[in-house]
């Protein structure tokens, strides 16, 4: 970085980096262009399949609404890291958990949908934590169809993982040392010091960040379509469903070859110390 002299003028370089970072992180995350964007058309489609919702479903009509956030903060996220805010995308994507999660719980689901709808403040009534059990609670329930085993352990397991991953998200989000520290090395100027200015982060230690937000979204995004689909009640034998399916289940397989391309190390760590405790003999 040249030296800097005055702030004058700085505004309008940053549309110059982030134009300069755009076509250099194109080809970080090409990866997981062909997975986001089946997520993507995933979401829109579903509405469009054809099923057997009763009309008027406050589940299908509510879940809509979030489902809709949805897929905004999932472009919100894709634009920002591809022009090298990382950290910001985190910060979105902590929102795009959220988000996710109520759809994932109120699907199919009317009096937790009405809950939601009649809460005087507007805020959901549930915390991150009871979100997480609810998806917990559905696991074991598939299990138990499936005729599958599904352990006291699995199900703690189950909620602190993703409740895990939340947390990480939120260490971003909020002020943390590990990440403000880390984000400064976007803008060093000499050794130890560094522009106090927004900066694209384009540097390879930071790529593991860039994936790690990305494959979090899609995971939950993706349960979050999965349990619209089956509040609305798809017709699993209408051909127009068979297609989406075909689609929307390669969702997984795509985002884990895409993670195929993670060898390195994470440049910082911002793990909940309570959370990696839990489940040591």
């Amino acid at each position: 970085m040249e030296e800097i002299k005055s702030a004058k003028g700085l505004w309008k370089t940053c549309y110059k980096m982030e134009i300069s970072a755009a076509l250099t992180l194109n080809e970080v995350l090409k990866v997981f262009e062909e997975p986001i964007e089946k997520l993507y058309e995933c979401g829109i489609g579903v509405a469009m399949l054809k099923n057997n919702a009763q009309e008027g479903s406050n589940s299908t009509k509510i879940g809509g609404i979030f489902l809709k956030r949805c897929l905004t903060d999932l472009r919100a996220i894709w634009s920002l890291l591809q022009t090298g805010y990382t950290s910001q995308a985190g910060c979105v994507a902590a929102a795009a958990f959220e988000n996710a999660l109520i759809v994932e719980a109120i699907s199919n689901n009317d009096e937790r949908a009405s809950l939601i709808m009649n809460n005087k403040s507007g805020d959901s009534p549930w915390s991150v934590v009871n979100l997480c059990k609810f998806h917990a609670d559905q696991a074991k329930e598939e299990a138990q169809v499936l005729e599958n085993e599904f352990s006291e352990q699995e199900y703690e397991m189950t909620w602190v993982q993703l409740y895990g991953a939340y947390r990480w998200l939120c260490k971003i989000k909020h002020p943390t040392m590990p990440s403000a520290i880390h984000d400064t090395g976007a803008s060093t100027h000499r050794e130890g010091e560094y522009v106090i200015m927004a900066v694209p982060d384009i540097r390879e230690e930071d790529t593991p960040n860039k994936y790690v937000i990305l494959t979090i979204v899609i995971s939950r995004i993706r349960s979050a379509i999965r349990n619209f689909a089956f509040g609305a009640q798809i017709d699993f034998e209408d051909d127009g469903v068979k297609s989406w399916l075909q689609r929307f289940n390669s969702i997984i397989t795509d985002t884990l070859t895409a993670n195929n391309n993670i060898h390195m190390e994470f440049p910082f760590v911002v793990a909940d110390e309570k959370l990696r405790n839990r489940f040591k003999n």
